[in-house]
């Protein structure tokens, strides 16, 4: 997981790289209030969904310990065209 996040980590330093050459290069052509709607539509959504990626993947980093998670176990299934069964 530790690399993933150092991806992700990569992948966001990048994004936020291209998002102000972005603005930087559509201000010399536009002006910057369309610029500005345009990385709101187009880039912001993405840099928001890297944020909250990053943000979980460090939370899930800090846990020691996951909570077990009470199932019921199903006492037959279907594989194929078998049933298999058991007692719990």
């Amino acid at each position: 997981m530790e690399t993933i996040l150092q991806d992700v980590q990569y992948l966001f330093m990048e994004f936020e790289k291209l998002r102000q050459d972005l603005i930087k290069n559509l201000e010399e052509l536009y002006p910057s209030w369309s610029v500005e709607e345009w990385i709101a539509t187009n880039v912001d959504p993405y840099v928001e969904k890297l944020t909250s990626l990053k943000t979980n993947l460090a939370k899930l980093l800090d846990n020691t310990v996951f909570p077990v998670r009470p199932f019921k176990l199903q006492s037959n299934i279907k594989v194929g065209n078998r049933n298999i069964s058991w007692k719990n």
